[in-house]
């Protein structure tokens, strides 16, 4: 048994594989064809889902094909192609080798797709669970804060020996940084482990460790900067009081919004407050509009903030919201922002 965040293993308990998720990919992989998008009926995460297949041959480590693992994901759609960049970067560490996909970003989140591929004769039981006890990703040459995590995928053969996994990194520029993009991306995973049995006097999953190994990969963000960026200047009623929306970005992977002015200075006083106690600045009302007046869906969970003067005075009066779609999205069909009252026209 092993001592491991109880945090962290809550929340990779909480991930588990669907049968039909995992019947789509099959269905992709085993006969290359695509299917038809389901529609969706709430906010979620997006399915994996069955696409038209096209291997390529990795650039780094042994050679071999293996599928773009966010492109089947998105189907390989006009959202992921306007927001994403093929890897192929392979390491064998201790016979497990991880193999970087593909990657879909802004200049402010990046999304990572990855497969693990287990030694030869190697038993995987994908059910338990496979996970990282080491696990980083930062960004060369900025400062800019972010939260991320690495979860796994769902498993289109639980027969075979590699396993699939994505990592979110989803950052704010509130305070000016230059962003991601063109950066070099340095992510660290290892010392995989994997669930044994549910030990109930700790409330939590022992483990067994499969390998100590560690790997570390480089490479440059070069996704495609494609962005839609305005400074409307629009009043906005937040948190209950007059601002002025200042900033609006809007790329396939989400919105970001700066809004100002005096009369939020102390809002941490009257916000809402979240779960964990903390001002809930970014719970506000935000919709965005495809050019035939469809609203589109957003990551259920996948939100946030940050801001200044919210208890100091003499700081400027700013909230700062970000909102992450549910998929890459394409920019070419969407219309419209409205953002706590304010309509802003995008194309």
């Amino acid at each position: 048994m092993n001592n491991i965040s109880d945090s962290y293993r809550e929340e990779l308990d909480r991930l588990r594989w669907t049968r039909a998720g995992k019947a789509a990919l099959v269905r992709a992989v085993t006969a290359a064809k695509g299917a038809q998008r389901p529609r969706r009926r709430g906010w979620g995460r997006p399915a994996m889902a069955a696409a038209v297949l096209c291997a390529f041959v990795m650039t780094a480590g042994a050679a071999g094909t293996v599928i773009p693992i966010l492109r089947e994901q998105y189907r390989d759609s006009p959202g992921y192609r306007q927001s994403s960049a093929i890897l192929g970067q392979s390491q064998t560490k201790d016979g497990w080798t991880l193999t970087l996909t593909d990657c879909v970003g802004d200049n402010s989140s990046f999304y990572l797709g990855f497969e693990l591929t287990a030694p030869e004769g190697t038993r995987l039981d994908p059910e338990e669970g496979y996970y990282f006890d080491t696990r980083s990703i930062r960004f060369q040459g900025t400062r800019m804060s972010g939260a991320w995590s690495v979860r796994p995928l769902e498993d289109p053969d639980p027969s075979d020996q590699t396993l699939y996994y994505r990592l979110d990194y989803e950052g704010s520029r509130m305070d000016g940084e230059a962003g991601i993009l063109g950066r070099t991306a340095v992510v660290n995973l290892g010392r995989l482990y994997h669930h044994t049995q549910w030990n109930e006097a700790r409330g939590r999953w022992d483990v067994d460790y499969d390998t100590e190994a560690e790997w570390t990969f480089r490479f440059p963000v070069e996704v495609p900067n494609r962005v839609i960026s305005l400074e409307p200047n629009a009043a906005v009623t937040m948190l209950g009081v007059e601002a002025v929306l200042t900033e609006l970005e809007v790329s396939p992977i989400g919105v970001y919004a700066r809004m100002e002015g005096d009369a939020l200075k102390g809002h941490h006083g009257w916000a809402p407050k979240a779960p964990d106690g903390g001002p809930w600045c970014w719970g506000q009302e935000l919709w965005v509009y495809t050019r035939d007046g469809q609203a589109v869906f957003f990551q259920d969970g996948q939100a946030g903030s940050g801001c200044s003067g919210g208890t100091d005075s003499g700081e400027k009066g700013m909230v700062y919201v970000v909102y992450r779609f549910e998929e890459p999205l394409d920019l070419d069909t969407l219309e419209r922002v409205v953002l706590c009252g304010a309509e802003i026209l995008l194309n």
